[in-house]
């Protein structure tokens, strides 16, 4: 499209009645934004009378589709109810892994930031040609303040006299300090919030009455605290 490739993405009726609440609630917001179906269905669909999205295209594969030196890298940071505290967030085990290329403490940085736990091999790109990682899907953000869980674990490994960090897990720990002090400066949480304000108007939700309803605007306002919240122990982590 407009000479640049772009992915489409559908969902099923059948996965929508098993996925995640904020899975459903980001098909159910542009589904009462999309277009009608008409004569002319949009390339690529598999359920042409369903709903897409579309998404840009990342370079190279998923860590998950290809066999490299990278296939037991591990950046997640958990938040699942089945981890204990301990073992979720910025781990050591994840500040050992995302020192093993430049690129991957900035992702780590940005998942902290916006509270994204869903980095498993499946979302994290790889190109060999250009030797570059790259994140995708982003939609399990602001629902959880892992700022909070980095800035208490790190204060734990600094009490921690038996743990020793190599030159390359400290180069990989100051990259991702810079990365952080980048987000706050240019993202505080006042400006997040007319992002979200922004697109909560774009989209239509105050105005289209499917979608402005008590649960979505408590949601809204669920993303709005932790927007704060994340955004003072990102200040405090650095």
């Amino acid at each position: 499209m407009n000479g640049h490739p772009y992915k489409l993405r559908q969902l099923s009726k059948e996965y929508l009645c098993e996925a995640p609440y904020n899975k459903v609630n980001s098909y159910r917001f542009f589904e009462a934004t999309a277009f009608k179906p008409c004569e002319l269905h949009f390339p690529g669909k598999r359920f042409v009378d369903e709903p897409a999205s579309l998404h840009t295209y990342a370079p190279g594969f998923t860590l998950r589709e290809q066999s490299n030196i990278y296939n037991d890298l591990y950046v997640q940071q958990r938040w699942k109810s089945r981890w204990s505290y301990k073992q979720k967030g910025l781990t050591v085990s994840v500040i050992r892994n995302m020192s093993r290329h430049p690129d991957l403490p900035c992702i780590v940085a940005l998942d902290t930031f916006i509270g994204n736990s869903d980095r498993h091999d499946g979302n994290l790109c790889y190109d060999s040609k250009t030797d570059m990682f790259c994140g995708i899907d982003m939609d399990d953000t602001f629902d959880k303040n892992l700022c909070k869980v980095a800035r208490d674990h790190v204060r734990a490994m600094l009490d921690d006299v038996d743990l020793i960090f190599s030159f390359q897990e400290v180069s990989g720990l100051r990259q991702y300090k810079f990365t952080l002090e980048k987000l706050i400066d240019k993202f505080p949480s006042h400006k997040l919030q007319k992002k979200l304000d922004c697109f909560v108007r774009l989209v239509g939700l105050t105005s289209r009455r499917i979608l402005n309803d008590e649960s979505v605007k408590h949601i809204l306002s669920e993303y709005k605290n932790i927007m704060v919240e994340s955004y003072r122990d990102a200040k405090k982590l650095i």
